[in-house]
């Protein structure tokens, strides 16, 4: 069983195996996040992330990028994100992240020790769904493999993640 929130948040399993954030308080109609930055690609995503410096962002207070589209790992060079700041990742409409082949070997983020990793916020106008792109991926390729903190909001979906066995083929 998943256990809600502080904030009242409680996730569950939906019919297509997909992890859902949803709120206590019934949702919200959706509206707009203020951004420090927007990205519309994987490759701009990890140069954005990788561009945080300093102490001046806290969990309570993260840097905030918005994905503005679909986006998938193919433009990319196969490597991970690390997240050493604290970082939230919204969309003001729904939007997917999806892992391809190429990925299938390595996560698609490590948050580390000191850091955080936030997705969604009930006051985005969309959601932000991190797809496993249904690919079958080694047993330690998770979608975020998390040292520090991991906070999963409302408007956020992590699914097809498909682990091979960890023995056999």
């Amino acid at each position: 069983a998943l256990t809600p929130a502080a904030d009242g948040t409680s996730y569950t399993i939906d019919s297509d195996g997909k992890l859902v954030a949803e709120s206590s308080t019934g949702g919200s109609s959706g509206g707009t996040i203020t951004a420090n930055a927007s990205v519309s690609t994987w490759s701009n995503l990890k140069t954005e992330i990788a561009s945080i410096t300093g102490t001046t962002y806290t969990e309570e207070n993260p840097y905030v990028i918005e994905i503005t589209g679909n986006m998938n790992t193919e433009d990319s060079t196969v490597e991970v994100i690390t997240v050493s700041s604290h970082v939230k990742l919204v969309s003001n409409s729904d939007c997917t992240i999806t892992r391809t082949s190429a990925f299938a070997s390595v996560n698609l983020f490590q948050v580390n020790s000191e850091a955080s990793l936030t997705i969604g916020d009930e006051n985005a106008g969309g959601t932000l769904t991190l797809d496993g792109g249904e690919t079958e991926v080694s047993a330690t390729a998770s979608l975020i493999n998390v040292s520090g903190t991991l906070v999963l909001n409302e408007k956020s979906v992590l699914q097809n993640n498909n682990c091979q066995e960890a023995y056999g083929t």
